[in-house]
């Protein structure tokens, strides 16, 4: 019994003088892992510094500016592999550098990897057309000119898939088909086409004609102030913008003045310790459309009258994403032959408005809308109707702003 305690406790002994060496061993690894999540937010600027370096460099080293152990050898393997394609790799060295500094924080989406498809189709395109162009020659090729070894290559089998047809017609296909790769692989890499779809729609919808004015009806006043509109979940879009024809009675005649708020740094002295807002996007929004707004209006009008409710669109306030009508409730006639006239007359309870907003959104057309009933301060129903197109607010319009100055926080 005295041996066999004696060996236990002899093992034992061992235990602890093996335990700090393997815990030791995990600490470094727990360490070297955690310094490295420490920095792993600065891995983008760090990649996009070394793209920007290296495309410079290159350059330099392409042009004969510049040498180096390590520099020649890179600019050689592009002169062999791209020959006067090198250029494009400088290219797409330093706009993949600029492309990370933009602090882009959702991943990259199927559509960039279109986008990066169709440009690198554009840049194989144009190798293969400069070897096409110079003869497609290898010696050429090797020695760094025209399109390199991978133009050559490529000439190559644009050449056999070609060589059905004379060789007159052949060469002029592939040299057309690589021109059109090479265009159009441009202009949907940067999306050059979709921009000028918009620009030009936007053109178009800038054209339509403004609401004119109608005899005997006198422009209301824009309600100015009161409690900023509400946002909807819809996009602010609505879901038909065919113009209505309106009886003259319901025809409105809104102007839509610019409602841009004083800017408080014409009065107040901006503290020289903060950063210059200059440094914010200036958010000029866009315009209402005169003509939508008159006839949403008309159409509110009309609805309500069509339901036996007479009310009155007297004003209205346009936000980013709705536009907020002020509707004034009109009165009933009841009228019962021996009664004074004010006792006649029936106030339009605000219920009976409210209880029609589904028929109003049907109207006009739109996914919801919301009824505030009563505007807080104000004599009068608000009814939020989406706009037909919604605006971005931005952070320096609202810090430019009286309001902003005067919330004391």
């Amino acid at each position: 019994m005295a041996e066999k305690k004696q060996t236990y406790q002899k093992t034992s002994k061992k235990i602890p003088s093996q335990e700090p060496e393997r815990l030791s061993g995990e600490n470094w690894f727990v360490r070297l892992v955690d310094f490295l999540l420490k920095f792993r937010r600065f891995a983008k600027d760090i990649l996009s510094i070394l793209l920007i370096l290296v495309a410079l460099l290159t350059l330099l080293a392409l042009i004969g500016l510049t040498s180096g152990a390590w520099i020649n050898p890179w600019a050689d393997f592009l002169r062999y592999w791209f020959g006067w394609g090198s250029i494009l790799v400088v290219v797409a060295s330093g706009v993949m550098g600029m492309l990370l500094m933009q602090k882009r924080e959702e991943p990259f989406t199927s559509n960039d990897w279109k986008k990066i498809i169709w440009l690198e189709g554009s840049g194989f395109s144009v190798l293969t057309l400069l070897s096409i162009l110079r003869g497609n020659s290898i010696d050429r090729a090797v020695l760094g000119l025209d399109g390199g070894v991978v133009g050559w290559g490529l000439a190559q089998f644009i050449g056999m898939i070609f060589s059905v047809f004379p060789e007159g017609i052949g060469a002029v296909l592939e040299i057309l088909l690589l021109i059109f790769l090479a265009v159009f692989g441009i202009l949907f890499g940067f999306q050059l086409i979709g921009r000028a779809i918009r620009k030009l729609e936007e053109v178009i919808e800038g054209t339509e004609k403004e609401p004119v004015s109608f005899e005997g009806e006198s422009p209301a006043v824009v309600i100015a102030g009161g409690d900023p509109p509400l946002k909807t979940k819809n996009g602010g879009r609505t879901a038909n913008n065919k113009s209505v024809t309106l009886p003259p009675e319901f025809r409105k005649d809104f102007k839509v003045e610019d409602q841009a708020e004083t800017k408080a740094l014409e009065v107040m002295q901006r503290d020289d310790r903060l950063p210059p807002l200059e440094i914010l996007r200036n958010n000029s929004g866009i315009k209402p459309s005169e003509r939508h707004i008159n006839q949403t209006a008309g159409l509110i009008e009309k609805t309500l009258a069509e339901f036996g409710i007479p009310a009155k669109v007297v004003g209205f306030q346009v936000g980013p994403t709705i536009t907020q009508f002020a509707v004034e409730p009109g009165y009933l006639d009841r009228s019962s032959g021996s009664e004074g006239e004010d006792e006649r007359r029936q106030k339009i309870r605000v219920a009976q408005i409210v209880g029609l907003r589904k028929d109003l959104a049907l109207a006009l057309s739109v996914d919801r809308l919301r009824i505030q009933a009563p505007v807080p301060g104000r004599p009068y129903i608000g009814i939020e109707v989406p706009n037909e197109k919604s605006v971005i607010v931005g952070l320096r319009a609202i810090l430019e702003s009286e309001t902003f100055y005067k919330v004391g926080s």
